[in-house]
């Protein structure tokens, strides 16, 4: 595409006495990430807390960029050609969008936020769909997956400009669907611009980034979050709760009480159980996760399949069959994989658990190296003070000496003497899975993919494999 057909309409200017923009120039790709660079890019410089773009665009000259899209004048040779603008993350997905043929408008694509349960809520979504015969990509915090293959995340969360690329990825692999999740960091840095949303889901109103750092006051959390749903959609899903911000477009209300409503029935041994209706049809639905959350995920995931034009009776039958990966999922008898990595993230797991164990809970838990340090004493308490005995062992401990964060952990953990801490993964794992006994349960968390971290080294690790293959 010409340079000139891309930038056309956009509130962009040339800099004062700047190169003008060759009428031959082409351009193929769009980034903000001067490692992704080639010679026909049109680079933006974005700024986030992690990075300012203006500091790194003589990298991007270096690598052969030589049209820039800022935010105030660059340091550059003569034949760079710079364009300003007021805000270039509002302009960055857009015109990645444009660059790549719109993939967005190939896809019907739905785009879900809010504190809890997205990422249970996309992948559940997408598995519906995908057992009714539907084709479907979704991106979470577990990473990139067209349905065919999952390509773990990246350490920085995708940008406006890496979503349109991912959805040319899910357009060039035959999707129908999309399926993405944005956390209000995301939302706050303009990633969901330029993306043709079909219906928009906002899990809950628990403002629960509030005080890690992320968010001055529960309004700025909110502020972020709206604005999703400021974007054009011709649907809103919202829970039953009051909702601290307007929203946009067709709003249909799930829970409770609404156009989809649940509601919760005794449960089941490490499950529950609810009933299902859109008004026409009502189910009873047993699904194999137990809490309030998981049923509350099933139901925002059931909303979202229907306004994708299942019947209710097509989604109720997947229902039951349907776990997510590491959201208290269940892969051996009493044995649950769970993705907690905070002490609040793990007391609330285990609470799920706790009512149908009758004999002993326990749990094997870590943390990862070289970050996060002041996540592992509040891990450390929860595991203590909510399970019966704790194994402490690694995550991905790349290159930090496994003893120091086990020293981190074990400070959470006060005087208690209910841990032992082993080092090696795998034969935490299997010492962990021997001392179970009928009416025991074990919670497996943090550690996700199949490999494992250390030294620098991915060293392949699946610990579904190893439950799966150890004696029962």
């Amino acid at each position: 595409m010409k340079a000139t057909e891309l930038l056309a309409g956009f509130a962009c200017r040339l800099l004062p006495g700047g190169a003008p923009v060759p009428a031959d120039l082409t351009i193929e790709n769009v980034t903000s990430e001067p490692g992704k660079v080639t010679k026909n890019t049109l680079y933006v410089a974005t700024v986030t807390p992690m990075r300012d773009g203006h500091e790194t665009a003589a990298a991007a000259y270096m690598r052969g960029c030589r049209l820039f899209l800022a935010e105030r004048s660059l340091t550059l040779p003569p034949d760079a050609v710079v364009l300003l603008t007021d805000d270039a993350e509002a302009l960055a997905g857009p015109l990645a969008a444009r660059c790549l043929g719109h993939p967005g408008r190939e896809l019907t694509v739905f785009g879900i936020a809010g504190a809890r349960g997205k990422s249970a809520t996309a992948l559940l979504t997408a598995e519906i769909l995908r057992r009714n015969g539907h084709a479907v990509g979704t991106l979470t915090t577990d990473g990139e997956d067209d349905g065919t293959r999952l390509t773990p995340a990246a350490p920085i969360v995708p940008d406006a400009i890496e979503i349109q690329h991912a959805l040319a990825r899910f357009r060039d692999a035959g999707c129908e669907f999309a399926v993405l999740e944005f956390s209000a960091y995301q939302l706050k840095h303009g990633a969901a611009h330029g993306i043709p949303f079909a219906a928009l889901l906002l899990t809950d109103t628990a403002p629960a980034h509030v005080g890690r750092g992320e968010f001055r006051s529960e309004s700025a959390y909110f502020e972020a979050v709206s604005r999703l749903f400021a974007e054009p959609a011709p649907l809103t899903l919202l829970p039953c709760m009051p909702i601290p911000f307007a929203a946009a477009g067709h709003t249909v209300c799930f829970g409770e009480a609404g156009a989809v409503v649940c509601r919760a029935l005794p449960p089941t041994r490490y499950g529950c159980r609810f009933t299902l209706s859109d008004g026409k049809e009502n189910y009873e639905i047993a699904h194999p996760v137990p809490g309030d959350i998981a049923m509350h995920n099933a139901t925002a995931a059931a909303a979202l399949a229907l306004a994708a034009g299942l019947p209710l009776s097509a989604i109720a039958a997947v229902l039951p069959r349907l776990t997510v990966p590491y959201r208290m999922e269940p892969v051996a008898p009493g044995v649950f994989l769970d993705v907690a990595y905070t002490g609040e993230d793990l007391a609330r797991a285990l609470s799920l658990l706790r009512p149908d164990t009758p004999g002993r809970l326990a749990v094997l838990t870590g943390s990862v190296g070289g970050r996060a340090r002041q996540r592992r004493a509040p891990l450390g308490a929860a595991a203590v003070q909510n399970a019966d005995f704790v194994w402490f062992t690694t995550d991905d401990p790349d290159a930090e000496d496994p003893d120091v964060i086990f020293r981190d952990l074990v400070a959470g953990a006060g005087g208690a003497g209910n841990y032992r801490c082993i080092a090696d993964r795998r034969q935490a794992l299997l010492t962990a899975l021997s001392e179970l006994r009928p009416g025991d349960a074990l919670l497996v968390t943090g550690k996700r993919g199949d490999y494992q971290l250390i030294a620098g080294e991915r060293v392949p690790f699946s610990e579904r494999e190893i439950i799966c293959g150890a004696p029962h």
